[in-house]
């Protein structure tokens, strides 16, 4: 099957860069929705059919909240394997205020990003309403810039691809 395009040392340089940031701003967890910012943290690449996110706590293992249907995916792209699963009749907002109940993070600081495509007002409400306690931090200006910082790695890969893009090209042309 699949597996992640990097690593897991990518992946866990990638989460160390994040929590510098969440430990500067007292964050408990983040929660991580963009179907960009899910590949980047996870090595998962899913569009948005229903609601779902990784939760990366400021410490341990990240949880995926995964539609059921997507968990195999996830399991085979991934570089790890924690996440809770939901069927379609499930509300995964339910299920990732759940998960930070579990992480001890309901009274906390939660990170999101206040800009993203996949939090609607309605969506962030039910999410305040489900977690009363927490206080919700806008982490668009951590989020964002974190991919724009290419590692050595990431570097290689865009010239690989930009290789292939430019030996299709010539192989059109002629």
């Amino acid at each position: 099957g699949m597996s992640p395009l990097f690593p897991s040392d990518e992946y866990e340089a990638r989460l160390a860069r994040l929590r510098a940031a969440m430990a500067t701003r007292g964050a408990d967890a983040v929660i991580a929705d963009e179907c960009e910012m899910l590949h980047y943290f996870t090595g998962f690449a899913i569009s948005e059919n229903m609601y779902r996110a990784v939760v990366i706590p400021v410490a341990g293992e990240p949880v995926m909240i995964v539609r059921r249907l997507d968990e195999a995916p996830f399991l085979r792209a991934a570089w790890f394997e924690n996440r809770r699963a939901f069927e379609d009749d499930a509300d995964p907002v339910a299920v990732v205020a759940a998960v930070i109940e579990a992480l001890g993070c309901a009274k906390g600081r939660i990170g999101l990003d206040m800009n993203s495509y996949c939090m609607p007002v309605k969506r962030f409400r039910q999410l305040e309403a489900l977690l009363p306690d927490a206080a919700f931090v806008d982490f668009n200006d951590v989020l964002r810039p974190l991919r724009l910082i290419k590692s050595p790695r990431e570097i290689a890969v865009l010239k690989k691809a930009a290789a292939v893009a430019d030996e299709t090209m010539r192989r059109a042309i002629a």
